[in-house]
């Protein structure tokens, strides 16, 4: 095929599409190519590869009970670009690709896989079910909505305006959140980085050998972060219910509401231990250590149970103002979040 003309898929039956794409020339080519998703009314999809001037760039069919398989290799000599037209009733898309950049908006498929071994993957208004896989580059996700399991092997994650579910493996790299809304944010990984601002979820988990997070104007109904190292920092609401911060070392900084309805088990197995709210110092649980401290208390009703416990490192709990301040942060007070978080407690 000339990679002149766009080709027409031939769709008809098939509810699937598999799309393979391997780079320019050999395998071995430092070659790469990059893949434009986008919807197109009518029952065809059509497949574009260009530039126009390439000659030699080739698409090879076959055909299954209801899915279409196409592998596709771009002219040899430069890098490729691929255009791929999806109409609304495919129920299942799924691309791979060696070296490149895929790049999907607004797409109607229940299902969708992205597989890019040494690249990036930008993927804006979806609803559906996605899975997503880079190995070595950046995976930016835009105004999602649906359930969405995503890997990295070293690079960057980015999120922004998206809800729904979001769990993310990471071997060496970054997540970034902003304005999420949805029902849980999934995080784990060797070594990985998080910072998040205006995140409201049902629970957020945090687990791995090396994790450093910073949390800012967000709203937790449940808070999991157990690591071998931790640099942690978190600024908003917590949840009715159970939220436990564990790590072997490192810090833990907390700030809540002054009117957070807490009860709190704090300790450390050495370093500082620091709380602005009343409690009083215990015996540790475990063995017993030089510079151990156990702080417990409760206030207001209770409600809201946060267990930090490092085994050497610094704990840190402190307070913020309900009000002005509050707004001008952007936390709302558990009233103003609608009472899904938690309920006041008097004196």
């Amino acid at each position: 095929m000339s990679g002149a003309a766009a080709q027409r898929l031939p769709l008809e039956g098939m509810t699937e599409l598999a799309l393979r794409l391997v780079p320019p020339g050999d395998l071995g080519d430092s070659g790469a190519v990059s893949v434009i998703v986008e919807p197109v009314a009518g029952e065809a999809a059509w497949l574009e590869v260009c530039p126009p001037e390439a000659e030699g760039a080739s698409i090879e069919l076959s055909r299954g009970a209801t899915a279409l398989a196409a592998l596709v290799r771009p002219a040899a000599g430069r890098d490729g670009r691929v255009r791929l037209g999806i109409p609304a009733h495919l129920t299942a898309l799924a691309l791979e690709l060696d070296r490149g950049s895929v790049e999907a908006s607004g797409l109607e498929c229940r299902r969708l896989s992205a597989l890019v071994k040494r690249g990036d993957i930008l993927l804006r208004r979806y609803g559906g079910f996605l899975v997503a896989s880079v190995g070595r580059g950046a995976l930016n996700l835009e105004g999602l909505k649906g359930e969405t399991l995503a890997s990295v092997g070293w690079g960057q994650v980015s999120c922004f305006s998206c809800g729904g579910v979001l769990r993310l493996h990471v071997g060496d790299g970054s997540l970034t959140i902003s304005d999420f809304r949805g029902a849980t944010v999934e995080l784990r990984g060797e070594k990985a980085s998080v910072k998040a601002a205006n995140a409201e979820t049902d629970c957020l988990a945090l687990e791995g050998r090396q994790i450093s997070a910073d949390v800012e104007t967000a709203i937790a109904r449940r808070l999991i972060v157990r690591a071998e190292q931790l640099d942690l920092s978190f600024r908003g609401l917590l949840g009715d219910g159970e939220h436990r911060v564990t790590a072997e070392q490192g810090c833990a900084r907390l700030v809540l509401p002054e009117t957070a309805p807490l009860k709190f088990d704090l300790s450390t197995g050495g370093g500082n231990l620091r709380c602005a709210f009343p409690g009083i110092e215990v015996g540790r649980r475990g063995r017993p250590s030089s510079g151990g401290r156990r702080l417990v208390g409760r206030w207001m009703r209770g409600t809201v149970e946060l267990g930090v416990s490092l085994g050497r490192g610094d704990v840190c709990l402190l307070t913020y103002p309900v009000g002005a301040t509050g707004a001008k942060q952007g936390i709302q007070s558990p009233q103003q979040a609608g009472g899904t978080i938690g309920r006041q407690g008097h004196h």
